[in-house]
């Protein structure tokens, strides 16, 4: 939602006669559109194993547990036992962010208690701001929350939360120079960065 915006932006800054549709989806949509010709270019956070598809790697991502300013667990470390203990907000199943917290937590999913599945960042946080429960997003969009301590991170050193942001296209798709325009333009956004959150970008509000 952030990177693609405003790289979307840029390159038609720099190329005011491309045409561009930008559209979000989850993981698994975007998938099906991808092999059914009826996307160009995906950008995704979860693992595609389809036959037609080919994934590049593009950066590392991370997603960070958070939680309102006034929760007890609030810039402290938790357990897993203790996190297992809390409501969460989280994505819906079927996008990246939802595959790569369900494997942190691969043996105890029975015992996680979803409180709400929202498709939108934007949603988790507020619901999060509003003391329904723990969140678990990317660190790029919290990085402006953390900032301003309107969400506070909660330390999880027992899961793995680490993730990778790839291009995926379909086997048979010709790059063309606007494509590979595109793709150019998204590596010199993230030239010199080891992690998304590291990428110097205009707030995020």
């Amino acid at each position: 939602n952030y990177l693609a915006t405003l790289i979307v932006a840029e390159f038609l800054q720099r190329y005011p006669q491309a045409r561009l549709r930008l559209e979000v989806r989850n993981t698994a949509t975007l998938l099906d559109a991808l092999a059914a010709h009826e996307v160009d270019l995906g950008l995704i956070e979860g693992d595609c194993r389809h036959p037609e598809l080919q994934v590049e790697p593009w950066i590392d991502d991370e997603l960070a547990v958070f939680c309102a300013p006034g929760h007890p667990l609030a810039g402290r470390k938790a357990s897993l036992a203790r996190l297992l203990e809390e409501p969460w907000i989280l994505r819906e199943t079927g996008s990246g962010t939802r595959e790569t917290f369900d494997h942190a937590f691969r043996h105890h999913l029975s015992q996680l208690t979803v409180r709400l599945e929202l498709e939108h960042t934007e949603a988790i946080k507020r619901a999060v701001e509003s003391g329904l429960g723990l969140g678990c997003i990317s660190r790029l969009a919290l990085r402006e929350a953390f900032r301003r301590g309107s969400l506070i991170e909660v330390m999880a050193p027992g899961l793995d939360l680490r993730r990778t942001f790839n291009f995926v296209w379909h086997r048979d798709k010709f790059h063309g120079a606007g494509l590979a325009a595109f793709l150019a333009l998204c590596r010199e956004f993230s030239a010199g960065a080891d992690r998304s959150d590291d990428i110097p970008l205009p707030p995020i509000r």
